[in-house]
């Protein structure tokens, strides 16, 4: 029996149907591959970055007479590479050779567990790196300069082992509040900085797991 019209025209989608799909599978696994490298790049440099203000921070920490106070605060921005370098190497690990999705997968996965670890290191780091900025502030001239001048125009503020007791409920306020914030502060400075690639990142998965279904 001849073909009808009606089944020619089924029979031509479902060919041109499979003819479509490794395009698209190639197409997305392409553009996984980019946007993975991209990201890979852009934590890499990243990393690099904070690497290098660390090093001119001490630099600045010796010119200014404060070397203790510079170790401390380059070391803190030194453990930040030391958690990100690990988590690069198990970036690097992923197989590029399976299919798009999975790989995509993965990397989310791996992209949640990094910010689940900086969240919490950030609520540690933030309230350490403020007194560190403190005990700069306070060991260098720049303190003394401020203090007399606050004893000058409040000649009767509460001093407690020298230093203003406002000065010292301000600092452990401020500390309090950026150990309970810290966390929520890193995750929109990911937001402002990643928030694109992330986006990306949940489109290309709704659009892989659309065509698998």
């Amino acid at each position: 029996m001849e073909k009808s019209i009606e089944s020619i025209w089924k029979e031509g989608f479902s060919q041109q149907d499979t003819l479509l799909a490794p395009k698209l599978n190639n197409l997305y696994s392409k553009k996984s591959i980019h946007f993975i490298d991209r990201f890979t790049r852009m934590f890499k440099i990243n990393l690099v970055a904070i690497g290098i203000f660390a090093g001119i921070l001490w630099i600045a920490s010796l010119v200014a007479g404060i070397p203790w106070v510079g170790a401390y605060l380059s070391l803190l921005f030194l453990s930040l590479v030391a958690f990100g370098k690990p988590e690069l190497d198990k970036l690097a690990q992923i197989d590029k050779t399976q299919s798009s999705f999975h790989y995509l997968v993965e990397f989310d996965s791996w992209l949640k567990g990094i910010i689940r670890l900086y969240t919490k290191i950030y609520k540690v780091f933030y309230p350490l790196f403020f007194l560190g900025l403190v005990g700069a502030v306070w060991v260098s001239g720049l303190g003394t300069v401020m203090l007399e001048k606050i004893i000058q125009k409040f000649p009767g503020i509460y001093l407690y082992q020298g230093v203003p007791v406002v000065w010292g409920a301000t600092v452990v306020v401020m500390t309090v509040l950026l150990f309970i914030f810290g966390g929520k502060i890193y995750q929109l400075d990911m937001k402002l900085t990643y928030g694109n690639a992330l986006r990306k990142l949940d489109e290309m998965l709704a659009d892989i797991a659309e065509l698998r279904s």
